[in-house]
């Protein structure tokens, strides 16, 4: 299971003018590390959290990617663990790398790949979303107003598991 970390695990939209250009009250200069100093109290998007528990708690390896820089790395640990969200594995953007977000997350797919089986991907990112479509990973999309748009049944497969835990939070279209 991949979940991302800001607009999907992490309510963002309190401080997303900070660095999106489309956003009312951009001020006209992308401020990341405003962003994510101010993340540290943005609240938890509940639903995601507790479909990231129940997914946990079916035995699903739990992998956190975000685009945050290394350096972000005490700040995002923290509020996650203040939040009650146990993850497997954590991965992060180099120090620097300007890269766009759907590049690096490609590269993190690339090194899970070499171990794990990924079933579901649940991310708000419009690129990196048809990015993990385009390898044939099934995604729950967080939308802009923190809400879930249902999985495609067919695209989860038969995997009894995971289509229980969908079904009970009533996540499948």
């Amino acid at each position: 299971m991949i979940f991302d970390v800001d607009g999907t695990l992490c309510d963002v939209r309190e401080i997303r003018h900070h660095v999106d250009p489309s956003h009312p009250k951009f001020s006209g200069t992308r401020n990341f590390h405003r962003f994510h100093a101010q993340s540290e109290w943005a609240p938890v998007n509940r639903w995601v959290a507790r479909l990231l528990s129940d997914l946990a708690d079916s035995g699903f390896r739990i992998v956190i990617v975000t685009a945050r820089e290394a350096r972000w790395a005490p700040l995002t640990e923290r509020w996650l663990r203040e939040r009650g969200v146990e993850f497997d594995a954590i991965f992060y953007r180099p120090n620097n790398d300007g890269r766009k977000d759907v590049v690096v997350k490609t590269g993190f797919l690339k090194t899970l790949r070499r171990t794990d089986s990924i079933v579901l991907a649940v991310d708000d990112s419009a690129d990196v979303i048809a990015m993990w479509r385009q390898n044939s990973i099934p995604v729950l999309v967080v939308g802009l107003d923190g809400e879930a748009i249902k999985v495609d049944a067919e695209s989860v497969g038969s995997n009894a598991k995971l289509v229980k835990v969908l079904t009970k939070h009533n996540l499948i279209g």
